[in-house]
């Protein structure tokens, strides 16, 4: 009897001890899953131990996505199109709309605008038509009903009109012609005083230009020359267009504009040949002081 109770206070030791060593074990275990789950994803632990905080940061990351994506697509539209004025505001996609359908509608009133004024001049000239055709209609009968010698009559006044107003264009045009010569004669004296006042510069520096001078006084004695000649064809001219002007009077004044036209190529030629000379001796005497410098340094050298 004492012996049975021996062994059944070892079994119930057995027992307890082995389940005192899986309880240990399957706590381990636990904390061994605990501790892996944690190395591996870290977050995942974290937000499981700190829930609030994990939403709140989640909540924080996608409004930072949103406001990214909404200035992305500012930027995108102020691409499109900035202020007026040139700088650039960012646009939500609500005020771009409202933008573009003001814009849509200022160009359709624009348009519109455009239509009625169009339509109104249709009008105008849809209304004239009648009154234009009815006028031609009754001058085409007054001439039908005109005499022979009223036929001529009217003709000859037709002609009259249009030789008056032929005659003023040849008259306009002779004197833009003059006009036009006189003013290349100018500009030409302006340029050879130019070239005379560097002339003078030069030769205080000690350059010679005999023949640049003597080119200059050809040059101003052919100005005058083409001066007279240009004054005497505009009074030939005058002269010409003042009376009956005929068929052969174009072939005139063309003849009286060649004398002066030559004399004005004469003077531009002259001074060409005299601002030539001013420059050729200046390019020898840069040529010479070259030369004299190269013997200079020859001489220190020796």
């Amino acid at each position: 009897m004492k012996f049975n109770k021996t062994i059944i206070i070892f079994a119930v030791v057995v027992i307890a001890g082995s389940y005192y060593h899986v309880s240990a074990e399957t706590d381990t275990d636990v904390r061994s899953s605990e501790e892996v789950r944690v190395r591996l994803d870290p977050s995942r632990a974290r937000r499981d131990i700190e829930r609030p905080e994990a939403r709140a940061q989640v909540e924080t990351r996608q409004k930072i996505e949103m406001d990214n994506r909404r200035e992305e697509t500012r930027v995108r539209v102020d691409a499109r199109g900035g202020m007026e004025d040139g700088s650039v505001e960012t646009r939500s996609r609500e005020e771009v709309r409202v933008i573009n359908r003001i814009r849509s509608d200022e160009v359709r009133d624009r348009a519109g605008i455009i239509k009625q004024e169009l339509i109104q001049q249709a009008r105008v000239r849809s209304d004239a038509r009648p009154r234009i055709s009815a006028e031609i209609m009754e001058k085409r009968e007054e001439y039908r009903s005109m005499s022979f010698e009223q036929r001529q009559e009217k003709r000859e006044e037709i002609r009259e009109k249009l030789k008056s107003e032929r005659n003023k264009n040849i008259v306009r045009r002779v004197h833009m012609l003059i006009a036009k010569l006189n003013s290349a004669v100018d500009r030409l004296l302006v340029i050879g005083s130019k070239l005379e006042t560097r002339i003078e510069k030069m030769e205080e520096r000690g350059i010679v230009l005999t023949r640049a001078k003597e080119l200059v006084s050809d040059f101003k004695d052919k100005a005058v020359i083409a001066d007279e000649d240009i004054a005497s064809a505009e009074a030939e001219i005058t002269l010409m267009i003042s009376g009956e002007i005929t068929s052969d009077t174009g072939a005139k004044v063309r003849t009286a504009l060649k004398t002066a036209e030559e004399s004005v190529r004469a003077v531009h030629k002259a001074l060409v040949e005299a601002t030539k000379a001013v420059k050729a001796n200046v390019k020898t005497e840069q040529e010479t002081s070259a030369e004299v410098e190269e013997g200079d340094e020859e001489i220190s050298n020796i």
